[in-house]
């Protein structure tokens, strides 16, 4: 019977007291080539809408704004890191945007444009990292 009783609460133990943890992450939006070489050659007063979207490609949002028109490019990266226990659980979500914005006049003429500071790594760049992460690991 004591056996019984102790096995029991081994169980309920494990099971109430296992850990489960989880890690993710996302991307969404469009790819970053506004990071990419090239992308310098767009110049105000002289590219053009085709241009960008030669360049850069569709934007997330094509706004406009009477007399002008605004590209609006986003990527959104986002890393979760969560801990799951059957009485606690815990979650913590962290996103980086990194965006570019271009404004044009009514005739299609790049006035201005603006990228966030801090981008983030294109797809090449973080395929890169994560293929040397690996290498390193078999090694």
């Amino acid at each position: 019977m004591n056996l019984k009783i102790l096995l029991l609460s081994l169980i309920a133990f494990t099971t109430l007291a296992a850990p489960s943890c989880s890690v993710a992450s996302r991307r969404s939006g469009v790819e970053n080539v506004w990071r990419q070489a090239g992308s310098d050659k767009l110049q105000p007063g002289v590219s053009t809408t085709k241009d960008v979207l030669a360049a850069l490609g569709p934007p997330s949002q094509i706004l406009d704004l009477g007399d002008r028109m605004c590209f609006y490019y986003l990527l959104e990266h986002t890393d979760t890191g969560s801990l799951f226990l059957i009485v606690y659980n815990t979650s913590e979500s962290t996103v980086t945007y990194d965006r570019a914005v271009f404004f044009f006049d009514k005739e299609g003429k790049l006035e201005e444009m603006a990228m966030s500071a801090e981008g983030l790594p294109t797809s090449k760049e973080l395929a890169g990292t994560q293929e040397a992460a690996a290498s390193k690991e078999q090694k």
